[in-house]
């Protein structure tokens, strides 16, 4: 993930409530439409960032606002968490016991386009924290940065991890032999 992505999370996770609330109305517009947002997001995108990637500073900040909440006064800010969208699927995936309801919610995030991103990524990260499952907000950022690629090779990743973590997670642990302890004279 970027240096400019985590400075610009950790950013939001110091806002206020006001600030939450701004970003949170932001979500009923276009991406950078709402301009009571333009002041939380703006000294992040300067230089030469490409519209669509502006676009995704705004949805990620209003999404962050919609489903996280001000930290406390001198509360420290999370570390970023190092893993994509696909790994907190699994774990959804996982904890439903393999629900084929979200694999299929997942497919079709993976499947939308410009104009169905926004509301399936909203539907996606408030599933997500309703289930206590964290988000890699920096990464998801730096991906989504990535989503019109023709190799759609975000996609891709988050597929992969998606079915290697949700694999992993429910392969059995390897049996440990128990041992016995006894008396000698058994």
């Amino acid at each position: 993930m970027s240096e400019k992505t985590e400075k610009f999370v950790g950013y939001l996770w110091r806002l206020d409530r006001r600030g939450f609330a701004e970003l949170r109305r932001g979500l009923r517009e276009e991406p950078g439409r709402y301009v009571g947002a333009i002041r939380y997001v703006e000294p992040f995108t300067l230089g030469d960032t490409p519209p669509w990637v502006w676009q995704m500073y705004y949805l990620v900040a209003g999404l962050f606002a919609y489903v996280e909440r001000p930290l406390e006064p001198g509360a420290p800010v999370p570390k970023p968490l190092k893993q994509n969208l696909g790994e907190s699927m699994a774990r959804l995936y996982v904890l439903k016991e393999k629900s084929p309801s979200i694999e299929g919610r997942f497919i079709r995030l993976l499947d939308a386009d410009d104009e169905q991103l926004a509301d399936r990524l909203r539907q996606t990260v408030t599933l997500l924290k309703s289930n206590d499952i964290p988000i890699g907000w920096e990464q998801l950022l730096d991906d989504l940065g990535f989503w019109r690629s023709e190799r759609r090779s975000v996609q891709h990743r988050w597929a992969r991890s998606f079915y290697q973590r949700a694999e992993r997670e429910t392969q059995p642990e390897e049996s440990v032999p128990e041992f016995q302890i006894t008396g000698g004279n058994e």
